[in-house]
């Protein structure tokens, strides 16, 4: 995850931001005006890269509708919902880490469902046609083949209701051991994952919550 700061608050002020959250000062962009909100997003899609924006003010629409994922926050300006493709009600930072974690758990579970539904489907439809009756001399009765069409439906339903079961990542954890891994030696610090390097933890102390760091 390549995380970029552009904002339209003063140098120091981002600068400030970005030294607790470890996050270089060439990727702050300070005093950024709508346009130049927008014409970073092109300049990142121009690379090839897929952009993923979080704001929550109307000086954040015509980013949030131009990124290939808008994000805004529950509690932003309404103008910035309408724009954006997800809402994160909660209104908390951290949820971005919930969004990217969901999104790679959904998708998994359709590559599942869809790998599976064609292996039932290769092995069940040459059975049902008689293809196997050479070898076994007998045939599926139509009654078991319409059961067995059910039960392909059915099960991947039932693989998909189990995402209700879904535990969103630990974030504080991820921190802690994003912390670790920064006074271990280069060739230790590749071992291990941290699927979410980068991205913004927020502490809750507060209604509004504080930055604590990047992770």
């Amino acid at each position: 995850v390549e995380v970029w700061m552009v904002t339209g608050d003063s140098r120091r002020t981002a600068h400030a931001i970005a030294r607790k959250l470890h996050l270089s000062t060439d990727r702050v962009i300070a005093e950024a005006l709508p346009t130049s909100k927008v014409e970073h997003v092109r300049r990142l899609q121009g690379r090839g890269l897929r952009v993923a924006m979080v704001g929550d003010g109307v000086n954040d629409s015509p980013a949030l509708a131009e990124a290939d994922v808008g994000m805004s926050m529950g509690a932003g300006a309404e103008i910035a919902t309408e724009a954006s493709d997800m809402i994160l009600v909660s209104g908390k930072v951290s949820d971005v880490c919930t969004a990217l974690d969901l999104s790679r758990v959904i998708f998994r579970r359709i590559q599942m469902n869809l790998l599976f539904s064609m292996m039932y489907n290769l092995l069940s439809i040459p059975l049902a046609a008689g293809l196997f009756f050479p070898i076994f001399h007998t045939r599926l009765p139509p009654t078991v083949a319409a059961i067995a069409m059910a039960l392909s439906s059915i099960s991947v339903v039932c693989s998909s209701l189990a995402l209700r079961w879904y535990k969103p990542p630990d974030v504080r954890a991820s921190a802690r051991q994003s912390r670790m891994r920064r006074h271990l030696p280069s060739f230790l610090q590749r071992f291990g994952s941290n699927a979410y390097t980068a991205v913004v933890q927020v502490e809750d102390d507060d209604s509004e919550g504080r930055i604590v760091e990047m992770v």
